[in-house]
């Protein structure tokens, strides 16, 4: 079992103040290991990343973006990437969830919602 001295939330949290405190996650539901965040974010800046994107003429499509900037936030330390469309200046803040690493995967999930809707 891990102390509180491993978890992210260590130098905010009231519990830390008991000595050698010992949590789990069935323990304390705000523990989150502090190794965790670099296994999760399996990215970095000016990574390629694909999302289905539905603002074009002709119907969803799988879209290129490029990563410039990654944060968590939340209490469940969500991962969010500043993105930049592809030939575009713009740039906003997504959930790292809504992306795929290739162009191949975007665009398998896209022709599975198109048969999922009946559009196919």
């Amino acid at each position: 079992m891990k102390s509180c001295d491993s978890c992210i939330h260590y130098q905010i949290c009231d519990k830390q103040k008991i000595a050698n405190h010992r949590v789990s996650k069935s323990v304390c539901k705000h523990f989150k290991d502090d190794t965790f965040i670099f296994d999760l974010i399996p990215l970095s800046i000016n990574t390629h990343l694909w999302k289905i994107s539905s603002f074009h003429k002709d119907g969803p499509k799988a879209t290129e973006f490029i990563v410039k900037n990654f944060r968590t936030v939340g209490e469940k330390h969500d991962i969010q990437v500043e993105v930049q469309a592809v030939g575009t200046p713009l740039r906003y803040w997504v959930a790292y969830h809504d992306f795929f690493k290739t162009k191949e995967e975007a665009e398998k999930e896209l022709e599975r919602r198109k048969r999922e809707k009946g559009n196919v």
